[in-house]
């Protein structure tokens, strides 16, 4: 299985339109802009800098909120029954 880390999902759309199940060993995901897989996220967790991971995102937070506000104003505006 993908879990295992000996398959991954290749989601570089310069190599497949779709994601594609591909072997640790499969050039797949090799392309110009280089190799887009890895087995499974503890290669990239081993080598990313989390310092940073907390730091203040308001950018984010205010889109974030603008997507919370719309979802809330279709829920209100659907009629009870319809979905």
């Amino acid at each position: 299985a993908a879990d295992e880390g000996d398959r991954g999902w290749c989601r570089n759309r310069f190599a497949f339109p779709t994601p594609q199940l591909v072997n640790a060993a499969d050039l797949a995901c090799l392309s110009c802009l280089g190799t887009w897989w890895a087995a499974n996220d503890q290669w990239w967790l081993a080598r990313v800098d989390t310092r940073y991971h907390s730091d203040p995102t308001p950018a984010a937070d205010e889109l974030y909120e603008e997507w919370r506000t719309e979802q809330e104003r279709r829920r209100i505006g659907r009629r009870p029954g319809t979905g």
